[in-house]
């Protein structure tokens, strides 16, 4: 059915701008107009926006009425391209269960503004026929000493403290990725609050919630149902939990219950976070 819909809607995007500098901020909107009951996902800040670099974003409270939804995010951009004439569509994707539906945007382009209009053919070059001698004072041999040296220094410094570096980075990407979810997961609960149709903003969150479970556990969790999850040893925490979520999302549960399992979820995942990173520290 959603495959059948999604030909009824078209996501727009336009350049705010006409025209931009090399290196230059531009502003590109895009909004699209969906059905209350449906999920739909737009480019976040992983997605490839080429020949355009990506810089932030900003969301758009949702407006809708008795049957429609409307998203609108604007993203901040610059090109290092020198293309005359650069283009983006961007695609929209409308979750239903285990499949997602692509719907592409409409192309929209932008004019690439010259900073220098007029290059001459040839260049007159004044002559200056006065000899100067140089002198070159490079010591090759010193330079492969300090090659060398820098190597031997690299090489030790790995072998000694180089789990420990790894362990670091692997540290920050983790608490980097963690501090993100749980802010976009406090959005979600925001958003629960402020629509009497939570459905959409419910299934959101747990999309959310399965894609970081995923990146840090390394386990298909956007692949597996609440059923899945529990039985691949993750029900000592979401035993109930996951399935009175998906209760919720069918309008069988009170806000208060709600609410009440979204923070038990958000428990959860804090609590795997904490045993994660105990993990890195350790090796």
């Amino acid at each position: 059915m959603a495959s059948l819909h999604a030909q009824n809607i078209q996501p727009k995007g336009f350049f705010v701008q006409d025209s931009m500098k090399l290196g230059e901020e531009i502003e590109y909107t895009i909004s699209i107009a969906y059905p209350k009951d449906w999920q739909v996902v737009l480019p976040d800040s992983n997605f490839n926006y080429s020949p355009f670099e990506f810089s932030r974003k900003s969301y758009a409270p949702t407006r809708s009425d008795s049957t429609l939804a409307i998203d609108s995010i604007t993203y901040t951009l610059s090109s290092f391209e020198i293309d005359p004439v650069q283009k983006l569509q961007l695609p929209v994707y409308v979750v239903k269960g285990k499949d997602s539906i692509e719907i592409l945007s409409n192309m929209d382009s932008i004019i690439f503004k010259e900073l220098i209009q007029n290059v001459p053919d040839s260049i007159i070059l004044k002559q200056n026929l006065a000899f100067k001698e140089l002198e070159y004072s490079i010591n090759y041999w010193y330079i492969s000493i300090g090659v060398a040296l820098l190597i031997v220094i690299l090489v030790a410094v790995y072998y000694f403290f180089g789990s420990q570096i790894i362990a670091r980075y692997k540290l920050y990407q983790l608490n980097r990725d963690y501090k993100k979810f749980m802010m976009q997961f406090e959005e979600g609960v925001q958003k629960v609050k402020a629509n009497q149709d939570n459905t959409h903003a419910i299934e959101a969150m747990v999309l959310l919630w399965k894609q970081f479970m995923e990146r840090m556990e390394n386990r298909p969790f956007t692949k597996y149902t609440s059923k899945e999850i529990v039985a691949a040893g993750y029900g000592d925490g979401l035993k109930g939990v996951l399935q009175k979520i998906d209760s919720a999302i069918y309008g069988r549960l009170t806000v208060e219950d709600i609410y009440r399992n979204l923070d038990s979820l958000s428990h959860f995942t804090t609590e795997r976070f904490e045993r994660k990173r105990e993990e890195v520290k350790n090796g």
